[in-house]
């Protein structure tokens, strides 16, 4: 991760945010991780997270195939247009 934020600047959205939020919990709900990878990947995306800015879309576009990953054009498209 330091390598990304060293190379990078990292922009998530509300709704994006909510998304980490509630992976770990359902990846371990369906078994698909143990207690010490929950924990571990809520470490990780804490750190994400601190490390990130966030920002709110003021504009919905579709450009994307799948409706679940429009969220991140719109944080890219939103970051531009404030830079």
């Amino acid at each position: 991760m330091k390598k990304a934020f060293a190379e990078a600047d990292i922009y998530l959205s509300p709704p994006i945010l909510k998304e980490y939020r509630d992976a770990p919990l359902f990846l371990s709900a369906e078994g698909k991780i143990d207690s010490v990878q929950l924990q571990g990947l809520i470490s990780g995306i804490a750190s994400f997270v601190a490390n990130a800015r966030i920002v709110y879309p003021q504009e919905r576009i579709f450009v994307c195939r799948d409706p679940k990953e429009i969220c991140f054009l719109i944080v890219v498209l939103q970051q531009e247009q404030t830079s």
